[in-house]
């Protein structure tokens, strides 16, 4: 099974919009509202990563070395987990 960890990988997809900009806003009684958005086409890019499990598990280890045993604990036990 340990050598099966090298293989397993975990696949995450996560996007950005271009087009977030605000086309509406507010301005004083009578003022006319002057503001700049970006010009040209607006789109969606897509970001793929990837990561295999050891390392996947690598990371979470060492976030786990910023904070006391005492505060881990507290955290995964609120998360679900059962902890000693």
């Amino acid at each position: 099974m340990r050598n099966m960890l090298s293989r397993i990988g975990l696949i995450d997809e996560t996007s950005l919009k271009t087009n977030i900009t605000n086309t509406t806003g507010w301005s004083a009684k009578g003022a006319l509202l002057i503001d700049d958005k970006p010009f040209g086409h607006w789109s969606t890019r897509t970001f793929i990563t990837a990561l295999g499990l050891d390392k996947v598990w690598w990371v979470s280890w060492n976030v786990c070395d910023d904070f006391t045993a005492q505060e881990c604990c507290n955290f995964f036990k609120a998360a679900g987990y059962e902890t000693d």
